[in-house]
């Protein structure tokens, strides 16, 4: 047995074991789901109050779950709760994702890396269905729909490195990237900028090449920098 054999065997709940329908959505996941994008995509605005009944009542989901996302999402920086009070979501804060940028020019070609050693045949055959997706949407270049897209491959892909430490790792720093990004973006080619750059390093997965697949996620990185001192010279 190969030591990626060995691996696989290891972490059974990882991208394999979604490909058989063995990791359900739970409710919690799917709260925080849909509260995840309602913020990422302002409908649930910054520095906006609201109440854990008026979440639930929103999104139609009951209260353990709702609180227990909200928990999760308190973690990952998009909300504040605050005792007899209220949730908060959190403000936009440009200085902040610069040191976004900054972890993520640790975890990002880390994670693509390992993804590219580690992914199996089929998890490499979703992860070239992702890309195919993500190529359609140029077509019409939407950011909604390609924020939904984008968090559906970066979860896949991190769990495919088997790193369960690795792919945890990306929750405080998505959902603070894909929202600066929603706000910030006003051009369709700036959609297309990403998608083109997300493309490469799904590429260098699927054809197991571990040095390209780094080489694309620094590019990705090197270009979201870009992309944020510019929203920064432009507040400041």
């Amino acid at each position: 047995m190969s030591a990626r054999q060995k691996l696989l065997r290891s972490y059974p709940a990882t991208a394999e074991a979604e490909l058989e329908g063995e990791s359900p959505l739970k409710l919690t996941d799917k709260a925080h789901t849909i509260l995840e994008e309602m913020i990422v995509t302002l409908k649930l605005a910054p520095g906006s109050t609201w109440s854990e009944a008026s979440i639930c009542d929103r999104i139609e989901i009951g209260r353990t779950p709702v609180r227990e996302a909200l928990q999760r999402l308190a973690l990952e920086q998009l909300v504040q709760i605050v005792p007899r009070y209220g949730v908060i979501v959190t403000e936009i804060l440009v200085p902040e994702q610069i040191m976004v940028v900054e972890a993520r020019r640790v975890l990002d070609p880390l994670i693509a890396s390992r993804a590219a050693r580690r992914s199996s045949p089929r998890e490499k055959l979703r992860i070239g269905d992702h890309r195919r997706k993500l190529i359609d949407l140029l077509q019409m270049p939407d950011a909604e729909n390609f924020l939904r897209l984008h968090l559906d491959l970066r979860r896949f892909v991190a769990a495919c490195t088997r790193n369960k430490f690795l792919a945890a790792s990306l929750a405080p720093v998505d959902g603070l990237s894909r929202r600066f990004f929603f706000v910030h973006q006003n051009s369709p080619a700036q959609i297309e900028r990403a998608v083109g750059l997300h493309a490469d390093i799904l590429q260098a997965i699927a054809t197991d090449d571990e040095r390209e697949a780094a080489a694309a996620a620094n590019r990705l990185l090197d270009h979201e920098e870009e992309f944020t001192r510019a929203a920064f010279d432009s507040q400041y």
